[in-house]
């Protein structure tokens, strides 16, 4: 009997067998058969319906990963376009200080040579060949300040177009129109201050209309595309960014090309997730990407991005012309 339970036996019989029993047995396991098939089929369409709520939670939790990740940039970004009104007030109060007195002494340097010539007359061309060359020199270091202080100002300037909240001014993002011919400018000025002598950077602003957007959020996106683009040509002699804006139908397409590494179709594929990055540890956080597509989803536009690895990157930003 151990034997037969051993190998499949449920039940048994003893003889002499009768027959009302053993009908009577068959219908029992016939019933505990259906029971049990009903038993593996509720489990089997159980898992599946915990298995779909499962991947439905792991969809929200990711979603709300790149919300929050979203949410704490944007923070981050009004801070940000909070500071440089404060700071670029502060700096240009001294700069303007700086410029005026500059300019007051190029006049009074002005005055005091043609005292001088007045003084010393035409009989002493020695000693006047000395002062116009003290002079030269003088009016020289004055250019070079003038110039610090221009650049100073373009500075400020770029920051605060780059970080400006849109509207009142007082972090409102509400969209309006704006050509972004003058953002991509700025922005383009501010990326130069970290790569211009490792990048050749062009810009063909072919057409410029205005469209309803949020310029600060545009700016992030342009900027976050420059430091991509800059950052995957470290190294090469033949670094080039080119820039082109144009009008094609009813879009406004801003179209960045690289001459870097570029990417795989596998990399392209998940460039847009939040947290993927190809970088190195510590050299990037793998949001600038998925905070940019969520921006520009939000402006109801699209990305396009055309790649080959070691043959550069092209990613194509599509505005429409009305949001």
């Amino acid at each position: 009997l151990t034997q037969a339970y051993h190998v499949g036996a449920n039940d048994y019989l003893n003889k002499p067998i009768v027959k009302e029993e053993l009908f009577s047995r068959i219908e029992t396991h016939l019933k505990l058969q259906q029971v049990n098939h009903s038993i593996e089929d509720k489990v089997v369409q159980r898992t599946r319906q915990l298995t779909l709520s499962y991947e439905k939670l792991e969809q929200a939790h990711d979603h709300l990963k790149q919300t929050q990740s979203q949410l704490v940039q944007s923070e981050k970004m009004s801070s940000l376009g909070t500071l440089v009104t404060g700071v670029g007030h502060e700096i240009n109060n001294p700069v303007n200080f700086v410029s005026g007195s500059a300019s007051l002494i190029e006049r009074d340097l002005d005055r005091f040579k043609i005292l001088l010539n007045d003084l010393v007359g035409k009989n002493d061309d020695e000693l006047m060949a000395v002062f116009d060359q003290r002079f030269d020199e003088l009016f020289e270091h004055l250019s070079t300040l003038n110039d610090g202080t221009e650049r100073i100002t373009e500075i400020v300037s770029n920051l605060s177009t780059f970080a400006r909240a849109d509207g009142t001014g007082d972090g409102a993002t509400e969209y309006a129109l704006n050509s972004l011919g003058k953002c991509l400018n700025s922005t383009l000025n501010l990326a130069k201050t970290n790569y211009k002598t490792e990048v050749e950077f062009t810009c063909d602003i072919q057409d410029d209309p205005e469209i309803r957007c949020n310029a600060s959020e545009l700016n992030q996106v342009f900027m976050n595309l420059m430091v991509n683009a800059c950052q995957a040509m470290e190294g090469r002699p033949d670094a080039q960014l080119s820039i082109v804006m144009k009008q094609l139908g009813s879009e406004l397409i801003i179209s960045f090309t690289d001459t870097g590494c570029g990417m795989s179709q596998e990399t392209i594929d998940k460039i847009f997730e939040p947290f993927f990055t190809t970088k190195p540890d510590g050299k990037g956080t793998g949001l600038g990407m998925a905070i940019s597509y969520g921006i520009i989803e939000r402006h109801q536009g699209r990305f396009e991005v055309v790649s080959q690895v070691k043959d550069g990157t092209t990613i194509r930003v599509h505005l429409p012309l009305k949001a």
